[in-house]
């Protein structure tokens, strides 16, 4: 009995082997075939994933490259605005200047004015005492 149940195993390991044989070959060959595509595929994605870092790479470029000419720009603005507003602050001291002059000036011909009406109201009480004694006499 043994020696028939080893013999059967050995028929239906033997018979499945041949019978399984083109479905494994079938198998195999749809796992390449798999294998293939996902290759494929997967250079196909290496390639995307390449040209995006280039694209990457040279939007950086072009961000850098705007960055720094807004900032030359900026910089070059600023100094201009610095120049400026230097010679507005010297245009300031000046009329600052001009204008303290003035108000000493103005102050000055004040006084003088202040003082020719004393001296006319000096000279009119004069020409009054003059009348008087003149209408005296």
């Amino acid at each position: 009995m043994a020696d028939q149940h080893s013999s059967h195993e050995s028929n239906t390991s033997h018979g499945d082997s041949l019978q399984n044989q083109p479905n494994t070959t079938v198998s195999i060959r749809t796992l390449l075939e798999q294998n293939n595509m996902l290759c494929n595929d997967n250079t196909n994605l290496r390639q995307q994933v390449q040209h995006l870092v280039l694209q990457l790479n040279q939007q950086q470029i072009d961000s850098d490259r705007q960055l720094q000419e807004t900032l030359f720009n900026l910089s070059e603005s600023n100094r201009m605005l610095t120049i400026e507003l230097n010679q507005i602050k010297k245009e300031i001291f000046n009329l600052t200047e001009e204008n303290n002059r003035v108000t000493q000036e103005n102050t000055y011909l004040k006084e003088q004015i202040d003082d020719l009406k004393q001296e006319n109201l000096h000279l009119k009480k004069q020409v009054d005492d003059l009348k008087q004694e003149n209408m005296s006499l």
